[in-house]
């Protein structure tokens, strides 16, 4: 249900992006790699 809800306000967002992590709470912290590199991605991509 989430994730319509996350779609609901990316798809309403300019720029915004939608990726799911495989990560139970803090994606940050449990997949720092992934998060960091879509971080990255999307502020040399929009700022």
């Amino acid at each position: 249900m989430r994730s319509m809800q996350t779609k609901a306000v990316v798809n309403s967002s300019m720029n915004a992006r939608f990726a799911i992590l495989d990560a139970s709470n803090l994606s940050p912290v449990e997949e720092t790699q992934r998060f960091r590199a879509l971080l990255e991605t999307f502020l040399r991509e929009n700022v």
